[in-house]
């Protein structure tokens, strides 16, 4: 949708933002970024669930390679909830 291409190009540029070397006390410092999106509606929306949607963005998005931004889709939620059965099987 609009809004959520919108999100990820903010999260891009401030991403990209975040990416360089620093002078810090003498010292070379490299720094980046990497971001989780996760674009909910204004009505009734859980905020506990809205932030544990962006970090599995965020755990994927570094999976992929450090920089990056990366929208929550479902298929990122059954994942955790397949490895969680497999886990839970094992033990």
């Amino acid at each position: 949708t609009p809004g959520e291409e919108a999100a990820v190009m903010a999260c891009d540029r401030i991403v990209a933002a975040c990416t360089g070397t620093h002078q810090v006390f003498g010292n070379s410092v490299q720094s980046g970024a990497s971001a989780g999106v996760v674009v909910v509606a204004g009505d009734g929306c859980d905020p506990i669930d809205a932030l544990r949607r962006a970090d599995l963005a965020l755990n994927d998005a570094k999976r992929q390679g450090r920089g990056v931004s990366r929208l929550f889709d479902e298929s990122m939620d059954e994942g955790i909830r397949f490895r969680r059965r497999v886990e839970a099987g094992l033990g």
